[in-house]
């Protein structure tokens, strides 16, 4: 199987990881910062389309594969760069958060052969080091099919029978932990005090108003999602945050606030926690 990750962030590099490790060959992973080395192995930039080992990309008539994995910020600018790849792929599979991005994708490739993924474990990338963390790839059953192999003890491959519910539950998930943990610049669990309750609920009220008035599906509960945040680990808007680098606001909570005048429904806490997450990134560049 030739497989291709675009993305080498933390989430792109932990997927490499565990299907290299399985003996999948050749497994491509481009990325666009500098080269550096991860798990003793090199990784080439988007522009030199190199695998780790240091074959060409242009040497394959057709790769069985292609994840993405990059923010959904950069999906846009990822799909035009890599048209060539994406037409010589059988399919493909998306992971990013949030709402919006099948109109991305579909602007760019009307036809192409895809579907999106979610990922619930948790990983960072600093100093070149990944810190990677236990966890879940949902997929759909036909994904599922093709990538249970790198199921292990690490990283749990798990087949959904509605995988747009669980993107939305995901989405509504991201939407109430990723940008409080930013706004007081805390764990996820911090989140969870009795003083932030209210704002919890608040914020998680507002966010199924606008899901329910898009005439989407979801199970998720507030209990759940606290359930979720109940750990120590730090969201990867928090991470982007505190790294400097452009937040994936515009398609959570932003994304509401976007698409909430086509309804009329009060989103006014998530006008406010955006209007001062954003202030915030202003100070912290001028």
């Amino acid at each position: 199987m030739k497989i291709v990750i675009i993305g080498g962030g933390s989430i792109g590099l932990s997927l490499f990881y565990h299907i290299k490790k399985i003996g999948v060959h050749p497994v491509f992973c481009l990325r666009r910062k500098h080269d550096f080395e991860c798990f003793n192995i090199s990784c080439k930039s988007y522009k030199d389309k190199f695998d780790l080992s240091g074959e060409d990309l242009d040497d394959f008539e057709y790769f069985d594969l292609i994840i993405n994995t990059v923010k959904s910020y950069d999906l846009k600018n990822s799909l035009n760069q890599y048209f060539d790849l994406y037409d010589k792929s059988k399919m493909a599979l998306f992971i990013q958060n949030g709402l919006g991005i099948d109109e991305i994708i579909e602007s760019v490739f009307p036809y192409l052969n895809y579907e999106r993924g979610l990922i619930t474990f948790g990983a960072n990338l600093k100093d070149n080091n990944l810190n990677f963390f236990s966890g879940k790839l949902i997929l759909s059953s036909r994904f599922y099919k093709i990538l249970n192999f790198i199921n292990s003890d690490e990283i749990s491959i798990v087949s959904s029978a509605d995988i747009k519910k669980e993107i939305v539950n995901k989405f509504i998930t991201n939407c109430v932990i990723n940008p409080l943990t930013v706004l007081f610049q805390c764990k996820n669990n911090m989140i969870l005090s009795k003083e932030l309750d209210l704002l919890r609920k608040r914020l998680f009220n507002e966010v199924v108003i606008f899901v329910n008035k898009l005439g989407l599906e979801f199970s998720i509960t507030l209990e759940e999602i606290e359930h979720i945040a109940n750990s120590g680990n730090v969201s990867s808007m928090l991470q982007d945050y505190l790294a400097n680098k452009k937040l994936e606001l515009d398609y959570l909570n932003g994304y509401i606030i976007k698409n909430a005048e086509n309804f009329s429904i009060d989103i006014s806490l998530n006008n406010l926690i955006c209007c001062l997450i954003l202030d915030r990134l202003k100070k912290m560049r001028f």
